[in-house]
């Protein structure tokens, strides 16, 4: 199914990736009703839940303590 798919069973991952971006499926994804009348390639391309081709294989996250 789409919720068991991993972003990492299908590209070389060099992280441990987070979750949203392990398993895309997980999103509750529901895109917005358009006008025909001004729909837009980048509303068709929009229209579609993202998958692991989309996601990115490296995340480095940073941390939200406080600079120094």
């Amino acid at each position: 199914t789409a919720e068991t798919t991993r972003t990492s069973d299908y590209y070389h991952c060099e992280t441990q990736l987070p979750r949203r971006f392990e398993c895309p499926g997980v999103w509750k994804y529901k895109p917005k009703p358009q006008n025909p009348m001004y729909m837009t390639t980048n509303n068709q391309y929009g229209h579609y839940a993202p998958t692991v081709h989309e996601m990115p294989t490296r995340f480095h996250g940073q941390s939200s303590k406080f600079s120094e």
